[in-house]
């Protein structure tokens, strides 16, 4: 729905392109600040310590949206890696009409998208880094990510099953 959103502003820039620009800029910005602002929120969050190591925390903490919220996520960092692609249809024609303030602005946050894209979905972009550019100083965090994305799915079958098993066992007494 918000690639749609997007699109629908890009395809109104044609017509319009400084208020359609401006538009574009501001729900961008409220986007990637919700992003920013629930990154500084979560890392206040608690985390169960007990089951994890240093390194573990440490990639916990750094992509925690990811692993708390991986589907939301998911799909925000393919919204931002729309918004990233939309510059290379912005910048020309913002320039080509005389905006350059506006142009320059949805430049810049071409990289900015880019690093929140990576942040809430770094299983593709460290997979993406190792084996495409053969990025080998990624190569642990992307071993990390993977061990405690399988942990955590671990854990969510384990706590599932648990109580699928305790939904039977109380449909079974109430039959009693």
């Amino acid at each position: 729905m918000f690639k749609l959103l997007l699109l629908g502003i890009i395809v109104y820039s044609f017509w319009d392109f400084l208020i359609a620009s401006i538009i574009f800029m501001v729900i961008v910005g409220v986007l990637e600040i919700w992003i920013v602002g629930m990154q500084c929120w979560i890392n206040k969050a608690k985390i169960k310590i007990d089951q994890w190591d240093d390194d573990e925390m440490k990639i916990m903490k750094k992509y925690y949206l990811f692993f708390q919220y991986p589907f939301m996520a998911k799909m925000l960092s393919s919204s931002l890696s729309m918004i990233q692609l939309s510059a290379f249809i912005w910048v020309p024609w913002l320039c080509y009409n005389g905006f350059w303030i506006p142009a320059f602005l949805i430049g810049i946050n071409y990289f900015i998208a880019g690093l929140l894209a990576a942040r809430l979905n770094p299983r593709h972009f460290l997979h993406d880094a190792v084996g495409k550019r053969g990025g080998n100083k990624f190569l642990v965090e992307m071993v990390l990510v993977e061990d405690v994305y399988e942990k955590i799915m671990n854990t969510k079958k384990v706590n599932n099953l648990q109580n699928s098993k305790a939904l039977v066992f109380k449909k079974q007494n109430s039959k009693k």
